[in-house]
């Protein structure tokens, strides 16, 4: 699985694009990030916390 890790960065949006075994991976990787299903199949992890 590829996962679009998107961020903020000084206000500015970045994508960065990565792949994880499974979206239990990309939570125990991103731990204070949200991820989410989009159309694509790839998962969107947004940042929820500063």
């Amino acid at each position: 699985m590829k996962a679009y890790i998107l961020y903020y960065n000084n206000g500015k949006e970045d994508i960065l694009q990565r792949a994880f075994k499974d979206k239990e991976e990309a939570f125990s990787i991103c731990s204070k990030w949200n991820a989410k299903k989009v159309e694509n199949g790839y998962y969107k992890i947004v940042q929820c916390e500063v």
